[in-house]
């Protein structure tokens, strides 16, 4: 059993522009700032049948960081959220066709 409490701070300040004031391609004043905090966990059980087949089930989260685009337009927002996922694992021993079978991709 296993977890981790976070905080995330981006801030962006300067000016985003492209040289040229021209229709469209505004230069911008950049002053802002996201902030996130959450709580993720794991748990992990397993057990041993024999000396050769262990079984085991994971169950844990995972966090990327949210922050803040450089550039904001009507199609790419200022501020993009952060991802979190959820994983399950499950292992045992291959019962069956004497572990030959596996996929390499």
């Amino acid at each position: 059993v296993g977890g981790r409490y976070f905080e995330n701070e981006s801030t962006l300040k300067g000016v985003s522009g492209y040289g040229v004031v021209s229709p469209g391609f505004p230069i911008l004043t950049v002053d802002s700032k996201t902030e996130d905090e959450d709580s993720i966990f794991k748990f992990n059980i397993s057990y041993s049948l024999d000396d050769n087949k262990n079984i085991y089930f994971t169950w844990s989260e995972g966090y990327r960081a949210g922050g803040l685009n450089r550039d904001e337009t009507d199609v790419v927002p200022r501020e993009y959220k952060p991802d979190f996922l959820t994983n399950f694992l499950s292992l045992r021993p291959n019962f069956f066709f004497s572990n030959s079978v596996y996929f390499r991709r």
